[in-house]
């Protein structure tokens, strides 16, 4: 009976080895089951993923295209405007020839006109200078040969001061002194009291 019980030890460790063994290759092939199976899973949800990456979704009304302008649009928007240009250009050009033929002629009349001799006006005024202080008043001589209108009412005037008076017939000039005064009309000077005349003193004389 001793001798037996170590064989009978060793076949059951050897029971147990085999089991152990055969736990272990179970074990194994499970995990290996597994690991295929992940990776055929994995597989197959990349496979339904990669559609989707490849081909992107678009929200409804919208073009798959960017926007952008149209070739179209543009081409003619250019077209409007080069025919702009292009009649501005001939409008420029017409009034350019109408302005230019317009100004020939006038300038041919202008030189073709003689010229003008300018002829003094003749002024219908008469000038009083005075020589030294003296005072003066001016009528109009009427038909009947009296005092008509007022043409210079009585006027103060320094030595060399002047003052004018219309004059279109005959006239009566009082100076407070005619020796102080020298009378011009129509280019020509009269003075009272210079020979012949020698008129002095305070009184009317009458200028034709």
């Amino acid at each position: 009976a001793p001798a037996v019980r170590p064989a009978h030890d060793a076949l059951h460790a050897a029971r147990l080895d085999t089991a152990a063994r055969h736990g272990l290759l179970a074990l194994a092939a499970v995990r290996a089951a597994q690991s295929q199976l992940g990776d055929a899973a994995r597989g197959a949800r990349e496979e339904r993923l990669e559609p989707a990456r490849a081909q992107p979704r678009y929200p409804r009304g919208s073009s798959a295209l960017p926007s952008g302008p149209d070739p179209a649009v543009i081409f003619r928007y250019a077209k409007w405007a080069a025919a702009a240009v292009v009649g501005l250009l001939a409008l420029w050009l017409v009034v350019s020839f109408i302005n230019h033929r317009g100004s020939k002629p006038a300038q041919t009349a202008a030189q073709a006109l003689p010229p003008v001799a300018t002829q003094p006006a003749v002024s219908n005024r008469a000038t009083i200078t005075a020589l030294d202080v003296v005072r003066v008043q001016v009528w109009a001589k009427t038909p009947e040969g009296t005092y008509g209108d007022v043409l210079l009412p009585p006027t103060p005037l320094a030595k060399d001061a002047r003052v004018s008076f219309p004059k279109s017939g005959p006239v009566y000039i009082f100076a407070s002194a005619q020796e102080n005064i020298r009378i011009s009309f129509g280019g020509q000077q009269f003075t009272p009291s210079a020979p012949p005349n020698n008129i002095r003193g305070a009184l009317a004389i009458e200028l034709p």
